[in-house]
């Protein structure tokens, strides 16, 4: 071996301690903290932020390695990665995202640029204020991972990003500020991306997506939901066979794909979970679908509407398939025949099967327990009709059962005692009935169970005190009966109770809500509770929703409920409250969007703080005793869409300040005392979709612009007031009328020919916010009648008890939709248009007190729907026409008062009638022939009576069980009529006519 040198050997030890020095540097740097330039860089990150939940309150000490989030190289002390995501949930009462802990700040700081060896940067779930995504970003080459979603960043997503070489994780979705890339070439630049994830990115103007795609080698992950794209954009995709053929993971979900899938799929050999929901797809070739190793499937919101047998098909083909999803389709056929193959692989391993919202029918399969892996089951929403088939019990994983909005029958099967695992339950809107299972309490896993809207008996099961996991229970819309138990009270998860409109009765106090502390929904409407809360009591909860109509709470305004300042839902209507509104209600509730308190005796006038409660969406305040004028504040409440203060005592000018409230689309004021004109500025109100000031004492005339500006107008009512003047021709031009009432004023002139244009008495539109009207008075068929929610229904035109002249416009008979027409008590001439019975929906015809004259035509025995007619006290002539439906008209009082008409059902006979004699003698033969017939069919009646009546008679005679039964049906039914009608005697009360007497008269004043 050579001697080392003198010189070698110095080299070697100055190399030694020059490698102690740098180790030496790095130990005291990673004693005091980062590098320093980048601890400075991080400072200043800091600084350009709000820290609302003090998160980066570690960010002080002097080793920066330790701040939360921060993570720096074991060796060389850099910053290498900070994830300071966010933390999302979402809060399905208030329907938002909610963010907890969340950063702010104006934009992303460039001083993240100084961290040069960081290659992890999580900003996930912060707000940067609908800024753009930095180019500097572009600049930070180290990066493998960047994750920029839920950020609400905007703009144009940079070109820059593609200088990131080194990038494997790309995530920038969910910024609802919207971004764009018109061009994502630069995504092509990352050879090494194995996740790539631009949801809700607009990328509608992109054209080279395939050809960016397919120079991803490593890609796995491809997520490009509701991104805007379509057809185009994957139109030279079958190309390639290898495209996307390292793809696991594709979502395509929430964009304008249509027609057949896309073919390339079936070249995807490495494809386990698929999203194409939400997109226009109607056809598929199954061997498109029939990707070997798909796991998850979800075809949901598209237009396939194949049998039901199809589903078999592409079930056979897909064994390790562990999630199907087609909710939403136009599927049919009888649901059987999806589990065809239910013997078959794919039966081994399916997990979750979501079949929601199609079409099928017919009886679900007895043998529904060979899916033997099953955890998840959606079938709510179609015809599927039957019992629920026992065996369902048998799948002791389920975890999810939701069988709703379907026509099930019968009992819920004791068998679900044995679904340990189950933590939903849905089987509301279909017709279950007999009892809850006791068995039910049983499931102590239970976290949702819905089974409202049957026709389910008897008590709430004692077995409920033990299901402790419950966050929601919904029993409304029933039969139970029975005081509500006190140990609901105890549940101290639930968030969620409904009991509404069954025959629950007793009293409801703050024991019930001992443990309640999670509670944000209360439904307990509609029942025979009476409510009894101690003064001063402040319940645990802060409820979101508040249900309480038609109960028996009395009193003054619940002093409870100034509690509740998280309250946005607020239904305390025919509830017998008293008194006037506290006068501080607008701060109490300052949350509040809906007010529905109609049907009350609350008296007084708004209170002043009322003008805080600017983020009202609906108030109804109808059919109370409120008296005053209208608050003038109305132009702070933007979102306003539903205004009712009708039937009250309201008196003074309707104020100018409505026309503020610009998002307005129903405005009822009627039944009150107010007076002056309509104020000019409610022409603001562009959206308004119905109009009601009948019953006033409003003056003036008519303005034009209730045509010119409310186009979507569907009820005008203005009777009972004293307008003046001619009708506006203008009014034609809100065609959407199906509600015209301008009776009962002064108005003069002729009748504008252009009414004959409304198409909204030609063809019907069901209107918005129809859910929260309750009442419309009409003069129809002669009487006052009420209309609630059937007013979609109702197409009527009133314009009697004025002062018209000239003639019935030929026009109106194209109104082929028009229920009502009423033109009476007015100075109309002329003749009736001989087309009237074009006018073939009519069941009400009033042209009475007029100066009509000439013929009736004959074209009115084709109105085959008429049920009242009133053509008195005019100048008419003639005879009558006769016809089927006329003759069921007999009143001769609708055609008094016009001397030269003639003919049946008058007493009156015209010119050329039949000789008596000849009359009587045929009317003798066909009473003859008449009684023979009656003989016959009397002695087939009596007969039949009798066998049916006797041999009723036997069964109860001769068979005990049958005796046992029936009495016992009849005793059950008397005693659910009593309830019944107790019940019914309670809403009664609270749906009292309110219209006042004085006013409900049908002769002109």
């Amino acid at each position: 071996m050579e001697k080392i040198s003198a010189s070698s050997l110095l080299l070697l030890m100055l190399m030694f301690v020059l490698e102690l020095e740098i180790n030496l540097c790095v130990a005291i740097n990673a004693s005091s903290g980062c590098v320093a330039a980048e601890r400075k860089a991080l400072l200043k990150f800091k600084a350009s932020l709000v820290n609302p939940t003090n998160r980066l309150s570690s960010w002080r000490d002097l080793n920066c390695c330790t701040w939360e989030g921060v993570t720096c190289d074991q060796v060389t002390g850099h910053v290498i990665k900070l994830d300071l995501r966010g933390n999302v949930s979402f809060d399905g009462y208030m329907k938002k995202a909610i963010f907890d802990d969340r950063l702010v700040g104006k934009s992303l700081d460039p001083s993240l640029r100084e961290l040069k060896y960081l290659n992890y940067l999580d900003l996930s779930q912060n707000k940067f204020q609908g800024s753009r995504i930095p180019e500097f970003l572009g600049s930070m080459t180290e990066l493998q991972y960047l994750n920029l979603s839920w950020c609400f960043l905007d703009g144009v997503v940079p070109d820059h990003l593609g200088n990131l070489s080194k990038l494997r994780s790309l995530d920038l979705h969910n910024n609802y500020g919207g971004l764009v890339s018109n061009d994502i070439t630069w995504v092509s630049n990352f050879s090494s991306l194995e996740y790539l994830d631009l949801s809700r990115v607009n990328l509608s103007q992109t054209n080279d997506l395939v050809k960016v795609l397919n120079v991803l080698p490593s890609l796995s992950v491809l997520r490009l939901s509701w991104s805007s794209l379509n057809n185009n954009h994957l139109s030279h995709a079958c190309i390639n066979s290898s495209f996307l053929s390292h793809v696991y993971r594709l979502d395509l979900r929430g964009n304008s794909f249509h027609g057949e899938v896309p073919c390339f799929l079936s070249n995807m050999t490495s494809l386990r979970i698929l999203d194409l929901s939400y997109n226009g797809y109607n056809t598929s070739h199954l061997q498109f679908l029939k990707v070997r190793n798909l796991v998850h499937l979800n075809l949901d919101g598209n237009q396939f509407e194949y049998e039901s047998d199809w589903i078999s098909e592409l079930l056979r083909d897909n064994c390790r398939l562990e999630s199907l999803s087609l909710s939403g389709n136009n599927f049919h056929g009888e649901i059987s025949s999806v589990f065809n193959n239910i013997s078959g692989c794919w039966s081994q391993n399916l997990k979750s099967l979501e079949l929601s919202g199609n079409n099928f029918k017919g009886d679900l399969p007895n043998d529904l327990d060979k899916v033997k892996r099953l955890t998840f089951l959606r079938l709510s929403f179609s015809n599927i009709s039957g019992e629920i088939p026992e065996s369902l019990g048998n799948l002791s994983g389920l975890e999810v059962v939701d069988i709703s909005n379907t026509k099930l029958v019968g009992l819920i099967p004791s068998s679900f005692r044995k679904l340990k695992a189950l933590r939903w339950l849905g089987l509301s809107s279909n017709q279950l009935s007999g009892e809850i299972p006791e068995s039910l309490g049983n499931l102590s896993g239970l976290e949702e169970l819905d089974i409202s809207y049957n026709k389910l008996v008897g008590l709430i099961p004692s077995s409920f005190r033990k299901l402790k996991a419950l966050r929601l229970l919904s029993l409304s819309y029933n039969q139970l009966s029975g005081e509500i138990p006190i140990f609901l009270g105890q549940l101290s998860n639930l968030e969620d109770l409904g009991i509404s409109g069954n025959l629950f009765n007793g009293t409801i106090s703050e024991v019930h809500f001992d443990k309640l502390s999670k509670l944000k929904a209360l439904s307990v409407s509609s029942n025979l509770i009476t409510f009894k809360f101690r003064h001063g009591w402040v319940p645990s909860f802060q409820l979101n929703f508040l249900f309480m109509g038609s109960s028996d709470i009395g009193g003054q305004f619940p002093s409870w409920l100034q509690s509740q300042k998280t309250l946005v839902y607020l239904n305390l209507s025919n509830c017998g409250i008293s008194g006037t509104l506290p006068s501080d209600i607008g701060y109490m509730l300052p949350l509040l969007k809906y007010l529905l308190m109609s049907r009350n005796s609350i008296n007084g006038s708004l209170p002043d703080s009322f003008c805080n409660m600017i983020d009202l969406l609906v108030i109804d305040l109808s059919s109370n005793n409120l008296s005053g004028s209208m608050l003038e504040c109305w132009q702070k409440f933007q979102g306003l869409r539903f205004l009712s203060l009708s039937s009250n005592e309201l008196s003074g000018t309707i104020p100018k300040s409505i026309g503020g409230a610009g998002g307005l689309q129903w405005l009822l004021l009627n039944n009150n005392m107010l007076s002056g004109p309509i104020p000019s500025t409610l022409q603001n109100c562009t959206y308004l979709e119905a109009l009601d000031v009948g019953e006033n004492m409003l003056s003036g005339k008519i303005p034009a612009w209730i045509g010119n500006k409310q186009l979507s107008l569907f009820i005008l009512k203005l009777r009972n007031n004293q307008f003046h003047g001619e009708i506006p021709r203008a009014l034609c031009e809100a065609s959407q009328l199906q509600v015209l009432d301008l009776g009962n004023n002064k108005l003069s002139g002729y009748i504008p020919h252009c009414i004959g244009n409304l198409s909204g008495m030609i063809e019907i539109k069901t209107p918005g916010l129809i859910s929260y009207f309750h009442s419309l008075h009409q003069v129809f068929k002669g009487v006052v009648m009420e209309y609630s929610m059937n007013i979609i229904y109702l197409v009527n035109l009133d314009l009697s008890c004025n002062n018209l002249t000239g003639k019935i416009p030929l026009e109106m008979t194209n109104l082929r939709n028009l229920y009502g027409l009423n033109l009476s008590h007015n100075s109309l001439d002329g003749e009736i248009p001989a087309k009237i019975g074009d006018m073939t929906a009519l069941e009400s015809l009033d042209l009475s007190s007029n100066n009509l004259f000439g013929r009736i035509p004959n074209s009115l025995s084709n109105l085959y729907f008429l049920s009242h007619l009133n053509v008195s006290n005019n100048n008419l002539s003639g005879q009558i026409p006769t016809g089927k439906q006329l003759q069921t008209l007999g009143d001769h009082a609708s055609y008094d008062g016009n001397p030269q008409l003639c003919g049946a059902p008058l007493q009156k006979r015209c010119p050329g009638d039949n000789s008596p004699n000849a009359s009587n003698v045929k009317n003798h033969v066909e009473q003859d022939g008449d009684s023979m017939d009656k003989i016959w069919f009397c002695a087939f009646v009596v007969g039949g009576f009798g066998t049916g009546f006797w041999g009723f008679v036997g069964l109860l005679v001769f068979k005990r069980s049958f005796r046992q039964a029936y009495f016992g049906f009849t005793d059950e039914l008397g005693n659910k009529i009593l309830l019944a009608t107790a019940l019914l005697r309670r809403r009664i009360s609270g749906v009292a006519f309110s219209y006042k007497y004085s006013r409900q008269t049908l002769a002109c004043l």
